[in-house]
């Protein structure tokens, strides 16, 4: 059965140790990111594409214009992977 701690007695402070946070990382080059950008197969490209099309036609509140979102998806993605 836990004690009672009476006004005189202080409570133990029990000292935590501060995290050990890990070195930053450097934000990658403007050619690290080409290269990435390259790397991307056909798979993972119209997954973005897919994605992109969803949330263009989300924003407009999913009117039926799916072949224009999907093509506008695409112009995004290939900028994208071409900048």
């Amino acid at each position: 059965m836990p004690t009672r701690r009476t006004s005189t007695e202080k409570p133990s402070r029990t000292k935590v140790k501060s995290p050990v946070l890990p070195e930053p990382t450097p934000s990658p080059s403007q050619d690290e990111r080409k290269a990435s950008f390259s790397e991307i197969s056909p798979e993972q490209r119209e997954q973005m594409i897919r994605e992109t099309a969803y949330y263009l036609a989300e924003k407009d509140g999913f009117p039926g214009k799916d072949d224009q979102y999907w093509q506008q998806a695409e112009e995004q993605i290939d900028k994208m992977l071409k900048a």
